[in-house]
């Protein structure tokens, strides 16, 4: 493995809770959106802020490709980013402030229940938005709002 595509990071919230408490820090490999599915914890990066979440699904939106992903916290929405914001995968957790054991392979954690239909409705966000004009704006204002909040 290239060392160079490592890097550590240090969870600043409490999204990912309690996988991922505050002050943990993860190994996070830079291997893109290429390679990661719908499950991974992935690091995406924006001009605007770095999260950790969990990838719900890979879609298409405007013809550009996107990721959605959520944290693990209770009630938690869906965020959509480009697919270009992902840096990589999170595999494994090499300190963490409240005592917690390390975990060395963070991608054999199974996802939270609700995941499969967390991705069946971005799926169908996906699928809406590309319908376009065929589909009224209220009617697409509507399926954002329902889709994309929890």
């Amino acid at each position: 493995m290239d060392v160079s595509r490592v890097r550590t990071v240090e969870i600043a919230g409490c999204s990912m809770e309690p996988l991922l408490p505050l002050g943990a820090r993860v190994v996070v490999v830079a291997n893109g959106a290429d390679a990661v599915s719908p499950g991974d914890i992935v690091l995406l990066e924006t001009p605007t802020c770095r999260v950790i979440h969990r990838l719900i699904w890979l879609g298409v939106v405007d013809e550009q490709p996107v990721v959605f992903h959520r944290g693990e916290i209770n009630g938690g929405g869906i965020g959509v980013a480009a697919a270009t914001a992902v840096v990589g995968s999170a595999v494994a957790v090499i300190s963490s402030p409240r005592g917690r054991g390390f975990e060395d392979n963070l991608a054999a954690i199974d996802a939270p229940k609700g995941l499969w239909l967390a991705a069946w409705r971005c799926r169908a966000f996906c699928c809406l938005h590309r319908l376009g004009r065929l589909v009224p704006t209220g009617l697409r204002r509507w399926a954002r709002r329902k889709l994309l909040a929890q």
